[in-house]
C-alpha cells in the first residue's frame, strides 16, 4: 500500500497530498462523486495534488485498469469498486464514501505526522487576502463601537486625574484585555465554523449570511459617513450602540477606572466592553472568521490570520492610548469622546 502512494508523493512535490481518482466520465452514479472532487482540489488546491484516471478512455484504459487493480491490492481492497480515490493512504470506495468523507479524509491526512506543515509561497491571491483582511481588522478597530470607547475610556482616566504612568498601565491593561477577549470570540468561532464545513448546505447557508451581514454594515457604513459629511455630528448614525447599552459601558469603565487594584479593574472593564460591544464589531469579524474557517487546508494559517486581525483591530486603540500619553489635553479628548461614544 504505502509503495504506490510514496511514489505519487514524491511526484507531486514535497508541499503537495496525492489524491487519485478512478472515474468513468459516463457514470450516472459518478457524477456527484466528481463534484466533490473537484471541489475538494478547488478547496485544497495548495496543499493536494489532485490526478483524474479514466477507466473508460480506450487509449488508457488497460493501463489504467492495471493500475486501479494494482493499487486495491496493495491498500489490501479485496471488492472492486465501480469508482474510488486514494487520498496518501486511504481509499475512498464508491461514490458514497467519496462524497461523504474524501474532505475529511483530505484534512486528516495532511494533519498526519510527516506530512507536510509548511504551505507554499503565497500567491497573488494569498497577498490580496492578508492585505484585505489587514484592512478589515484596521476598519473594524476604528469604527465608531470601538474606537469612541478607547477615547472614553482614557478621557475619563485623564480627568478622574489620573498620572499619565497610571494612564499608560490601566490603558495597556484595557487593551490586553480586548485583545484577549476577541481573541477567544474568534477560536470559539473559527472552531465551530470549520466543524460545520462538512455540512455543506450549513456551510453554504452561514457563508452567505456573513456576506449579507459584511454588505449590509459595509452599506450602512457608507450612510453613516455620509450623515456625518453633511452635518458634522455623528449624532443618529446607523451604525450606533443603543443608549443603554453605552450607560452600562460607561459604567464599568467608571468602575475599573476608579478600583483601588488599577491594572485588575481595567482588565475587567476590557472583558466586560469587549463582550458588551461584540455585537456591533461582529459586523466586520464575523465574516472574516468564516471566510478564513474555508480554508481547511491550512487551519494553522487561519488561527494566524486570526491573531493578525485582532493585533490590527487593537492598533488605533493603541494610538489613542499613546497620544493620550503623549499629552493631548483632556478637553480635546473629552470633545472628541462627546462627538464620537
Amino acid at each position: 500500500m504505502t509503495l504506490s502512494w510514496a511514489t505519487a508523493w514524491a511526484g507531486s512535490g514535497p508541499e503537495r497530498l496525492p489524491v487519485t481518482f478512478f472515474y468513468s466520465p459516463d457514470c450516472r452514479l459518478c457524477t456527484e462523486a466528481q463534484t466533490t472532487v473537484r471541489a475538494a482540489g478547488t478547496r485544497h488546491a495548495t496543499r493536494v495534488a489532485v490526478e483524474w484516471v479514466d477507466l473508460s478512455n480506450p487509449a488508457t484504459g488497460e493501463h489504467s485498469a492495471a493500475r486501479f487493480f494494482r493499487m486495491l491490492d496493495e491498500y489490501g481492497i479485496r471488492e472492486t469498486p465501480q469508482l474510488a480515490c486514494f487520498v496518501g493512504g486511504t481509499c475512498l470506495r464508491g461514490s458514497d464514501d467519496i462524497i461523504r468523507n474524501l474532505d475529511a479524509t483530505i484534512v486528516a491526512e495532511l494533519e498526519r505526522p510527516g506530512a507536510p506543515t509548511l504551505p507554499p509561497p503565497a500567491a497573488p491571491g494569498e497577498r490580496l487576502r492578508f492585505a484585505a483582511i489587514s484592512l478589515a481588522a484596521l476598519a473594524d478597530g476604528m469604527n465608531p463601537c470601538a474606537f469612541a470607547t478607547m477615547v472614553l475610556f482614557v478621557s475619563m482616566m485623564t480627568a478622574a486625574r489620573r498620572s499619565r504612568g497610571a494612564i499608560l498601565s490601566g490603558g495597556l491593561s484595557f487593551l490586553t484585555a480586548v485583545f484577549l477577549t476577541y481573541m477567544a470570540i474568534g477560536l470559539a468561532s473559527f472552531g465551530a465554523l470549520r466543524n460545520i464545513q462538512h455540512h455543506r448546505f450549513l456551510a453554504d447557508v452561514i457563508f452567505l449570511g456573513a456576506f449579507c451581514a459584511c454588505m449590509t454594515g459595509a452599506l450602512l457604513s457608507i450612510a453613516d459617513a455620509i450623515r456625518i459629511h453633511r452635518t458634522g455630528s455623528s449624532d443618529g448614525i446607523l451604525l450606533a450602540i443603543p443608549q443603554r447599552l453605552r450607560d452600562i459601558i460607561r459604567k464599568r469603565l467608571r468602575r475599573g477606572i476608579h478600583t483601588s487594584t488599577l491594572i485588575a479593574g481595567t482588565f475587567g472593564a476590557g472583558v466586560a466592553v469587549s463582550l458588551l460591544e461584540s455585537a456591533c464589531t461582529g459586523m466586520v469579524y464575523i465574516p472574516v472568521l468564516v471566510q478564513l474557517a474555508q480554508d481547511t487546508a491550512a487551519p494553522g494559517r487561519g488561527l494566524a490570520l486570526v491573531a493578525w486581525y485582532n493585533l490590527v483591530f487593537i492598533m488605533p486603540l493603541a494610538g489613542v492610548l499613546g497620544v493620550t500619553y503623549a499629552g493631548v489635553s483632556n478637553a480635546a479628548l473629552a470633545g472628541f469622546s462627546r462627538r464620537h461614544a
